[in-house]
């Protein structure tokens, strides 16, 4: 239900989804922005439902789980936009 909510829009406990995969397709987000959005989105949700704390992006975001959430949405390594943030392992250690 909460994918189906966040790319396809459909309601989710009385809330409009979000309809990512369309804003995707007409280019108002980026690759890196769905992904992103996905993660965030089920860390709420599993944090909720656990009853705990939701964690940081920090305690989450990995280059494999990453990997795995492009390779999940879009059948390959997402492409990173010109204006997208760049994950932790692809910064450069000279700026």
């Amino acid at each position: 239900m909460l994918l189906n909510h966040l790319l396809f829009g459909l309601s989710l406990d009385g809330f409009e989804g979000k309809n990512a995969w369309t804003c995707l397709a007409k280019g108002v987000i980026t690759e890196r922005e769905l992904r992103n959005l996905i993660m965030a989105h089920c860390a709420t949700h599993l944090a909720r439902a656990n009853k705990s704390n939701e964690p940081s992006s920090n305690q989450y975001v990995t280059e494999m789980r990453c990997d795995s959430f492009d390779l999940a949405l879009f059948g390959r390594k997402g492409v990173i936009g010109e204006t997208d943030v760049r994950d932790p392992w692809e910064r450069s250690s000279d700026c």
